[in-house]
Parts: C-alpha cells; structure tokens; sequence
C-alpha cells in the first residue's frame, strides 16, 4: 500500500506531481476543450451500468465526466485522486474483460512501449468494450523527461490494428490559431528572455502587435474544428480523438 492505495509497481524514480489544472466546456486550451466536449458524448452514449478504466488519471481532470459511470482512476503516481497506482507496461492487476471502456486522456504520448499498452488494454477491455483515446500531435513537450511519442493517424490505425483494434471513429483537431499561439508562446517564453535589452524590448513590442492582429484573425477564419483526417486536407493536426473497439475473431477490417 502507498498512501493508503493498492501499488502495483513503484512510482517511476524522480517522477513529480503534475501539475492541476481546471478543466471543462470552456476552460483550459483549445485543444483541451475539444477533448472535453469528445469525452463527454462518448461516455454520455454509454449504459449506466459502464465500468471504465480511467489510465492514467492523474489529478481527474476529466471526473465531472467519468463519474457518471462507475470508474476506476489508475496512474503510475499516487495522486490523491487515483485509486490504483501501477505501470500496466511492467504489470497487469486485472481479470481479462474486466472494462466496459478504457480511457487515456493525453496519455499514450507518455508510454514508453505503446504497442505493448495497446495490447494489454485490449485484454482488459470486454468484447463490446470501447478505447477512448485523446493525444496530441502539433503541441509542444510536456512532463519532461516523460514525455516520449507522437503519432500521425496513420500510425494510430496501424497500431490498433496490431492490438486487434479497430477505429470505430477518429476525429482531427484543426485550429490554425491555435498553432500561431504555440509558437507566440515559444517567443515569449523561451526566446525573448535570452536576447539583449533592445532586441527583448522590441521583440516583446512586436509580439503584442501579433497578439493583437491574431485576435483580429480567428474573428476571420473562426475556431478550431474536428473532421475525419483521412478526409481532412490539411497536413496540420493539433491532435487526435480515437475510439477503438475490439476485433472480432478473424476479422481482416482496417
């Protein structure tokens, strides 16, 4: 026990807390919003008898949602929110079909063997259950040192495939504002401080101009939006929404 949990594997070496956010509709990031929103419909549709694993819970981001349904919180860290701290890549602690649905909520970039995840979540997960899945793409580093994949959604089919997945729906995210405020947020954070005095100051002038002129340009092109990215053109996904379901024996789909 740790922290009063049942731990299976210990908490990876110098491993801190995350920090917490708020999170909701309308609160957090673009891209978190839009995680909220696809969570939300998908756990909405499922009985009210769903039991969900929640991997990789963290602080429960993500709890006004899930307690809808019975849910178990699991994370490598003993998070006061959590219920199971344990590494499924070293060690599995559950009954084959023991989910109605796994959730991994900007989780998977942070798995050192996702295939390997995929596969077991796949064992866990009941024949009808469903994978919800959110992961960045164009987003920058976070929880460093662990902070390890991304993937197109090309590769994210060809690794459910793998698992015995398939896509039951895969969703884009597309917000070119949101793509410019990265990188704003790169300048001012991690550029500007380093340039000398002059060059800071006018760097700093210039970049509340951009501020102010990418106000005026999501007024123009709106907000971000989701789309299949087999059928979206454009090459630039902030990340994806994914629910797989498990393969029925023999099938051949993908």
């Amino acid at each position: 026990m740790l922290n009063g949990k049942p731990a299976f594997t210990p908490v990876p070496e110098g491993m801190q807390a995350a920090p917490r956010f708020v999170r909701g509709p309308e609160q957090g990031s673009p891209w978190r919003c839009a995680n909220w929103i696809f969570l939300e419909r998908a756990v909405d549709a499922l009985p009210q008898d769903t039991v969900i694993l929640d991997f990789g819970a963290g602080h429960g981001d993500f709890n006004a949602i899930l307690n809808r349904r019975t849910t178990i919180a699991l994370d490598v860290f003993p998070y006061d929110e959590i219920d199971v701290i344990c590494n499924l890549e070293q060690i599995n602690p559950f009954k084959k079909n023991s989910f109605d649905a796994i959730v991994l909520m900007n989780v998977l970039e942070h798995v050192r063997q996702p295939d390997k995840l995929l596969q077991t979540l796949r064992v866990l997960l009941k024949p009808t259950g469903m994978l919800i899945i959110t992961i960045p793409f164009l987003l920058k580093l976070h929880q460093l040192p662990y902070d390890f994949n991304r993937f197109s959604h090309h590769q994210l089919k060809e690794m459910g495939l793998k698992a015995g997945l398939d896509i039951l729906c895969i969703e884009g995210y597309y917000d070119p504002i949101l793509l410019y405020q990265e990188s704003t947020n790169n300048v001012k954070r991690h550029v500007l401080p380093g340039l000398p005095s002059l060059k800071r100051k006018t760097g700093r002038l210039i970049l509340m101009c951009v501020t102010a002129i990418l106000s005026l340009f999501k007024y123009v092109i709106g907000d971000g939006h989701v789309r299949d990215p087999f059928c979206e053109k454009s090459p630039y996904p902030i990340g994806y929404h994914v629910i797989f379901q498990p393969m029925e024996k023999g099938s051949t789909r993908g």
